[in-house]
């Protein structure tokens, strides 16, 4: 009788595992188009934002080509001091635009607003003040509200919120709620979705997790287990999967010397303009040939 039970036991938990959580790879929105059919209004689809949602305009912010962009802001740590890295390092994030990864993500999420599927975005960006007026959460929000995405809908009835289980301020700000997008400043992704479904007594029948993360998938994958909510997660690659190009190197050099000079994010298009007209002549003389 013993064996038995402890037989049944182990049959029962692996069953549970695989009913309860699993994570796919996904180099296209195919597969998650294909999953996202069979919800309904009791399913949870949460979204990472970098990488996944939006990718920046700028070639050199994008991977593999943004060590360039670290580089350059270790150089000036180690010349000017960690401050004034750190604000030019806020002026690229607050300055900079993006493209959707993949143009059909925007008409995938309005889809799930039309079916009264609620879905919500989960980043590990910070929040506060950057240079400038705008909030660094803000500046997330124009961008994604710029390539069509807005996930305010899905919970119109929740204001901004602080999460409570973040009782410790990051140095990138506290973890928040925003209109549609937790902000978790850094900390851990399961627990931060954990604490704003309980803020909002909310219990999802599948939680559904698009991230190109696989430590951000296992985090909420984690907590689901520990809620006995089925889950289903995608390590979307298509990210890192476009074709290469070339890397414009006196363009981004460009970038770089504005940066630090004047004190201003150039996009690729008007780098481009000022190299194809030399407006700055001076400037252009000392780029890498």
């Amino acid at each position: 009788m013993g064996s038995y039970c402890i037989s049944f036991l182990l049959v029962f938990s692996i069953l549970i595992t695989h009913v309860m959580g699993e994570i796919k790879k996904a180099d296209d929105l195919t597969p998650i188009f294909e999953a996202l059919q069979e919800a309904d209004d009791q399913t949870l689809v949460v979204f990472d934002v970098h990488d996944v949602l939006t990718v920046p305009s700028d070639q050199i912010l994008r991977k593999p080509y943004k060590k360039r962009l670290k580089e350059c802001l270790a150089e000036v740590a180690a010349l000017q001091g960690n401050e004034e890295a750190s604000m030019l390092e806020s002026i690229v994030k607050q300055q900079h635009r993006v493209d959707l990864v993949d143009p059909r993500m925007a008409q995938l999420v309005r889809d799930l607003k039309e079916r009264h599927i609620p879905a919500l975005a989960l980043t590990n960006a910070w929040t506060g003040e950057g240079r400038g007026s705008c909030a660094h959460e803000d500046h997330v929000l124009a961008q994604l509200h710029a390539v069509g995405i807005d996930f305010s809908t899905s919970f119109p009835s929740v204001g901004s919120m602080s999460l409570e289980c973040s009782k410790r301020t990051t140095a990138e700000g506290l973890a928040i709620f925003k209109k549609g997008v937790i902000f978790t400043c850094g900390l851990p992704k399961g627990p931060m979705l954990k604490a704003f479904l309980e803020r909002v007594a909310m219990r999802p029948s599948h939680i559904v997790f698009v991230d190109d993360k696989l430590t951000n998938l296992e985090s909420v994958e984690s907590f689901c287990q520990e809620a006995l909510i089925p889950f289903l997660g995608f390590q979307y690659t298509a990210s890192v999967k476009t074709p290469s190009v070339h890397f414009q190197e006196k363009r981004s050099e460009l970038q770089l010397m504005m940066l630090k000079t004047e004190k201003r994010w150039i996009g690729d298009d008007e780098a481009n303009q000022m190299l194809k007209l030399e407006l700055l002549p001076i400037l252009h003389s000392e780029l890498p040939d």
